[in-house]
């Protein structure tokens, strides 16, 4: 007899547009983001992250460009946890 087994749910990737709300530096080298996703319901579980590319951002062009010359090195994307706020719209990483 055939065990049968739930294939495991396909993952989603799901694009958002936010607005950052609010940044909150909780020390020198952190800081928490607070994004507003207008209409968009975040359905975020323990696990789930989001990955920032500083290259995404015109206005960061040439704070990266720094960087990488400060380095030697291209500045990767780099993924961020999802805390929820108290506010159903507030996501912060």
């Amino acid at each position: 007899m055939a065990a049968v087994v739930d294939a495991p749910p396909s993952r989603r990737i799901k694009e958002l547009e936010v607005m950052v709300a609010d940044v909150v530096v909780e020390t020198p080298d952190t800081s928490t983001l607070v994004f507003f996703t207008g209409n968009d319901h975040l359905n975020a579980r323990a696990g789930h992250f989001l990955t920032i590319d500083p290259h995404q951002f015109e206005a960061l062009e040439r704070f990266t460009a720094f960087l990488e010359d400060l380095k030697g090195k291209k500045e990767l994307p780099r993924a961020y946890s999802i805390v929820l706020g108290s506010a159903e719209r507030a996501t912060s990483p």
